[in-house]
């Protein structure tokens, strides 16, 4: 976010998930499972084998309205 986020529109929450880091790293890693996850459920797909390993990885998901969104890791 940047600095000037209506402070109205921002939220946060927290949840304890009963599974270890390792775990959850590969859950989130793997593009595929994240329609499941997203909160703004906005994403209808994301295909099998774009594992995220590293810094530079690409990946690609299909939003809801059918558009096709590039992701870079960057950190």
């Amino acid at each position: 976010m940047t600095g000037s986020a209506d402070p109205s529109r921002v939220g946060s929450t927290i949840r304890e998930i009963a599974a270890g880091a390792a775990l959850i790293f590969e859950f989130i890693a793997d593009p595929s499972h994240a329609p499941q996850w997203d909160g703004n459920d906005n994403l209808s797909k994301a295909a099998a084998g774009q594992r995220v390993r590293s810094v530079g990885d690409v990946f690609t998901m299909t939003t809801t309205k059918g558009n096709v969104r590039e992701n870079h890791v960057v950190e």
